[in-house]
């Protein structure tokens, strides 16, 4: 019998096998929880190749209230497996998918212009308030490139569509290789979340605390 080109994309012949310690995460999640704080477990790409549902289980069990993933497909894979818990999309949805992230009642990452016009027609499609969290980009570049100046109008005009802005961020690109990069970075988010105080805007979450 001859094997067919999907037959052969199925073979392997390396005898790796990973074993995933759940306990070593659930102590990772516990000694990383800062006090007072809330700790969002990052799961995204299967859980850094860990298994995505797992992680997140072991997280959530050591006391993670949050979990954050790249990709819409991550987060429906969770909601699927019974995660209800508050589900960060790190990055704007693709085009045309608005509704069924709204349906699924994550949380959305929110840093453009385009960006906003589709979740608020999705919005109206729906009826669902979109949840935000508007991402200020102090210095990682990794999406958006939304800069921190431009943030405070941009939230009033999400909040003038109807959203929910639950929470401003950003995410520091050398958070423990480089202390001068990171401070001018929360330097530059504090002052984000100081100009919103003073247009009389303070969401719920202000995060930035990313481990390398």
């Amino acid at each position: 019998m001859t094997a067919t080109r999907a037959d052969r994309a199925t073979e392997t012949f390396r005898p790796t096998v990973a074993e995933i310690d759940l306990e070593a995460i659930r102590h990772n999640a516990r000694a990383m929880h800062p006090p007072g704080s809330d700790l969002m477990a990052v799961v995204k790409a299967d859980g850094y190749g860990h298994g995505g549902v797992e992680s997140a289980r072991a997280a959530v069990e050591a006391g993670a209230t949050w979990l954050g993933v790249a990709l819409l497909e991550e987060a429906l894979e969770l909601r699927r497996a019974g995660l209800d818990m508050p589900i960060l999309i790190l990055s704007e949805v693709p085009a045309g998918s608005e509704g069924e992230a709204l349906r699924a009642g994550v949380t959305l990452a929110l840093y453009s212009d385009g960006g906003l016009r589709r979740l608020a027609g999705a919005a109206g499609e729906t009826g669902i308030t979109p949840r935000v969290h508007v991402k200020a980009d102090t210095g990682m570049h990794r999406v958006g490139r939304f800069p921190p100046e431009a943030v405070p109008a941009f939230v009033l005009e999400a909040i003038s569509e109807g959203f929910d802005v639950d929470g401003i961020w950003t995410h520091f690109a050398r958070s423990e290789d480089d202390a001068r990069v990171t401070t001018a970075q929360l330097e530059r988010f504090m002052a984000v979340c100081r100009e919103l105080e003073r247009a009389g805007i303070r969401p719920r979450w202000r995060h930035a605390a990313n481990s390398g």
